[in-house]
């Protein structure tokens, strides 16, 4: 496991906006790139909730929600609630300890919205009424690009103008990569992240005590290799037509 790397810069936006008496942070970039290890090294040491998102209904998305609220606010017969909204849910969240500065996390955000395309304007009003009044810092994350930028940060969105910074998150630097292979050349540093692109989930399976050669038969030449299927995947997540890019050879 390669410890935490670089996004100092990126943390640095992340502390400001977690400073002042309430902010609205939208993080987003293409899957593997680091955003949801970015926001736990964040919130590492502060009182958050952080709520990952699934390819389920939205009722199932709200069950899990209410059970990680429950827990957050140490009262478990709140796990039973069946609430009937969004807004009294996050309510619950924001009442708790009101005084209190708390984070919440929405992770994988597109899921909301493909389980109700109202979700954003249901948003808006949870922003708008309950946690703007309250010292709360929320982010959203998202792997889907374009419906990210479509439903948060369109100018037609219910969203547009509520955001007070938003994170495109990118590759890794190559300085912030070096530090992952002290014991390699630098040539084949360059080598090595030329292969991956600098991203920090491919530089996860490339170890250190590795030769260059021996990392790449593994992990990108293997059939059973992390990376072998991967661009086949990045097509199936990323683009809304997948088979018309499978059929160019």
């Amino acid at each position: 496991m390669v410890k935490f790397l670089g996004r100092n810069e990126e943390l640095a936006t992340l502390e400001r906006e977690y400073s002042n008496d309430h902010s609205f942070v939208v993080i987003y970039g293409r899957r593997r790139i680091g955003k949801t290890t970015l926001i736990k090294e964040f919130i590492k040491d502060k009182k958050a909730l952080y709520f990952l998102a699934d390819m389920e209904s939205e009722r199932q998305n709200m069950n899990k929600l209410t059970q990680k609220i429950a827990d957050f606010i140490g009262q478990p017969y709140l796990a039973d609630v069946r609430f009937d909204s969004w807004q009294k849910l996050f309510t619950a969240f924001a009442d708790n300890c009101p005084e209190q500065q708390k984070i919440i996390v929405i992770d994988e955000f597109q899921y909301l919205v493909q389980s109700n395309p109202a979700f954003p304007s249901v948003f808006q009003e949870v922003w708008d009424e309950i946690f703007m009044q309250k010292n709360i810092m929320v982010i959203l994350c998202g792997s889907h690009i374009s419906m990210m930028l479509s439903e948060v940060l369109n100018h037609s969105s219910p969203l547009y103008g509520r955001r007070t910074a938003q994170i495109r998150l990118q590759p890794l630097k190559f300085s912030e990569f070096s530090q992952a292979f002290p014991e390699h050349s630098f040539e084949d540093r360059v080598k090595i992240y030329s292969v991956t692109g600098g991203v920090p989930k491919y530089i996860e399976f490339f170890c250190n005590s590795r030769s260059l050669e021996e990392n790449i038969r593994l992990n990108v030449l293997s059939k059973s290799g992390f990376l072998y299927e991967e661009p086949l995947f990045l097509l199936e997540k990323e683009v809304r037509e997948p088979l018309s890019y499978f059929s160019v050879s």
